[in-house]
This record gives structure tokens, C-alpha cells and sequence, in this order.
């Protein structure tokens, strides 16, 4: 029981998907009724922008993490975690995207970075958070681990001068789980860092022994050495949810004034993804919560009808892009799962 637990809570990442059971792609379900939205926060696209497909490498996209291209602001550059579409290699891999418009986009069909043999990220590398560093380069940060029936994660970095090729950290990851008793005892994973006057901040997901999942943060003055700060953010729970998994995926934004936090909601044993919510902060630490939800899963034969999570916001001159992942596995042996795209117009940005 208690691996089929960690299972379920893997449900939010690429490989997650895996343990859940669904084995190939198959035709699609029905369209259905997609979740409903915060007001303001318009669905892009009824189908996912990035689609599952039981013939490629990169088959069950995930983990979505967009940036501008460094050498043309025009391009953007989406980077994903993914699982072989036909289940037949378990391992994940981080692969890159382009698109002009953010919808419609170029797949790479090599991965810019994966598992390193006998490594501590053997089988998984995953989750990406990619960062402008204040050398102008590119840092990744992602999930890693060297088992696929596991989420023992911790979190590792690989760097690039150009976003295609990139050179990982080799000496380990670079934030390991806890120690006994620690908000993240069991794993370190899902990190999102911003590098804001000259000081790193990540926040990541922490599962604890006990399965609770909540958001950290720790700091850094050059990317490699980390000092946590413990939990900064967890479910608030009133009765009503007190087999809720936690909060996980942190997808943390500054927009000038305050930082701005997209997360998902894990229920009863992380079984099922979302909605996603939006937090706010003037210190990174201390968050206030939006009532309502960003994003709800969609019905029942939606392609979003057993899961929405890991969100990545990207703030534009009078508009928020917001990616995420989504999934349903209500129609087994088929899987519907893809990237998704919401944005919301917005003034004075």
C-alpha cells in the first residue's frame, strides 16, 4: 500500500502517468467540457497544444516550463518533461519545443537532456525549471531519481550557453531530500527558481514519510550550494480535506512589485490532480491565497477529466500565459494526455 501511494502522488509528473496504468494511445475521447476558470482566464485551445503519442519518444508530455529564446524574443522555447508514448522505456527525459505563437509547436524529437547511466538520476530527469543566470547562460533545474517505481527524488542542475545543449552538475544533486522528521524526509522535487538580484531562490515540493506534500524554499548565492528554509506553504486543512495529499508544482513569478505563486492541489493520496491556484507574496515566504481556483479539472470525458497540474506563467505586456499539464485515464487502455493553454488579458503590465 504504502508504494501505491507514492505511485498516485507520482501522478503529476510524466512518469506519474505510468503508474497509473494506462498503456497506449488509442482514439481520442470525447471533446466533453473543459474546466472552468477564474474569471478573466480564457482556455487557448480546446485539444492540448502538445498531444500524447503511443509512437514517439517524448509520447506523454508533461511539466511544462516556457521561456522567451535568448537570441530572438519573438520565439518561445517550451521544455517538458515526457515518457516513451507506448511505455515500452520507462525512463524520463527533458525535451524542448519552439512556437511563435504559443500554440502551435515545433516538437525536437531528441531529448536535450536525460538520465546519466549509473548516475543518482539513472532513470528520471524530469520537471524542468528553466532560468536566465546572471552570467546570461541557462540553468536547468529539474527532478532526478534511479528508480522508476519510485518518487525518491531529489533535485539536480544542468547548465547551456544556448538552451540546446546542455552540460549537467555532476557531483550530485544539488538539493537532496531531508532527514528524518523534515517537511521533505521522503523527496525534493519540482523546483521553480527565479535568480533576482544576484540572490537564487528556489521553491520546490517536499513529501514527507507521512506523504504530505508541501512547498519549501531554500536560497542560494550561486545556484550550487543550498540552504533550505523549511515548509513555506502548506494545504490549509478545515475538516473537509484532511486526506488531501498537499500542494505541489510551484510555479513562482515577480511581477515588479510582489512574487505570484501557481500550484496545484493534490486530493486523498495524490489520486487526483488540481485545480490549480494562485498564491501572492511580498517576500517569497509569506503567501496569500486566492479563494477560487485558477483552473478545474474538466469533465469526466474531457482530456483534463482526471487531472490538471504544473503550471508555468509567463508575464507579457498585457497578457498571462499560462501552460499546464492535464490528463484522463477514465477510458482505459487509452491515454489523453498533452499541455494545455490558458491566458488571461491583463493592463498595466
Amino acid at each position: 500500500m504504502q508504494h501505491l501511494t507514492l505511485a498516485r502522488v507520482r501522478f503529476v509528473s510524466a512518469s506519474g502517468l505510468l503508474l497509473l496504468g494506462a498503456c497506449s494511445e488509442a482514439p481520442k475521447p470525447p471533446v466533453g467540457t473543459a474546466g472552468r476558470t477564474a474569471p478573466g482566464w480564457v482556455h487557448g485551445s480546446e485539444r492540448p497544444v502538445i498531444e500524447s503519442n503511443a509512437s514517439t519518444l517524448d509520447g506523454i508530455p508533461s511539466d511544462p516550463w516556457v521561456i522567451k529564446d535568448l537570441t530572438d524574443p519573438s520565439t518561445y522555447v517550451l521544455y517538458y518533461g515526457a515518457v516513451k508514448g507506448d511505455f515500452s522505456d520507462r525512463r524520463t527525459r527533458v525535451f524542448r519545443a519552439t512556437s511563435r505563437d504559443r500554440l502551435n509547436w515545433t516538437r525536437q524529437a531528441i531529448p536535450v537532456l536525460g538520465p546519466s547511466p549509473g548516475a543518482w538520476d539513472s532513470t528520471n530527469v524530469e520537471t524542468p525549471c528553466v532560468t536566465v543566470l546572471p552570467d546570461k547562460s541557462l540553468g536547468l533545474y529539474y527532478s532526478g531519481g534511479n528508480d522508476p517505481d519510485s518518487n525518491r527524488f531529489a533535485i539536480g542542475v544542468a547548465r547551456s550557453p544556448d538552451g540546446i545543449t546542455w552540460a549537467k552538475y555532476t557531483k550530485g544533486p544539488v538539493l537532496p531530500h531531508g532527514n528524518p522528521g523534515d517537511f521533505d524526509s521522503y523527496a525534493a522535487t519540482s523546483p521553480c527558481v527565479i535568480v533576482r538580484e544576484g540572490r537564487y531562490s528556489m521553491w520546490y515540493a517536499g513529501i514527507s514519510d507521512e506523504f504530505r506534500i508541501s512547498i519549501g524554499l531554500a536560497t542560494s548565492q550561486d545556484g550550487i550550494a543550498w540552504e533550505k528554509h523549511g515548509a513555506v506553504f502548506q494545504l490549509e486543512r478545515d475538516g473537509t480535506n484532511s486526506e488531501d495529499a498537499g500542494v505541489t508544482n510551484p510555479s513562482v513569478t515577480w511581477n515588479g512589485e510582489s512574487f505570484e505563486m501557481f500550484y496545484t492541489r493534490l486530493g486523498p493520496n495524490g489520486n487526483v490532480a488540481g485545480p490549480l491556484y494562485r498564491a501572492s507574496s511580498s517576500n517569497g515566504t509569506y503567501w496569500q491565497r486566492d479563494p477560487q481556483p485558477i483552473l478545474e479539472r474538466g469533465s469526466s470525458d474531457h482530456w483534463t477529466g482526471t487531472g490538471v497540474s504544473s503550471s508555468c506563467v509567463m508575464l507579457e505586456q498585457g497578457r498571462v500565459s499560462l501552460w499546464y499539464a492535464g490528463s484522463n485515464t477514465n477510458h482505459p487502455p487509452v491515454l489523453d494526455a498533452g499541455i494545455g493553454y490558458l491566458f488571461k488579458e491583463t493592463t498595466g503590465r
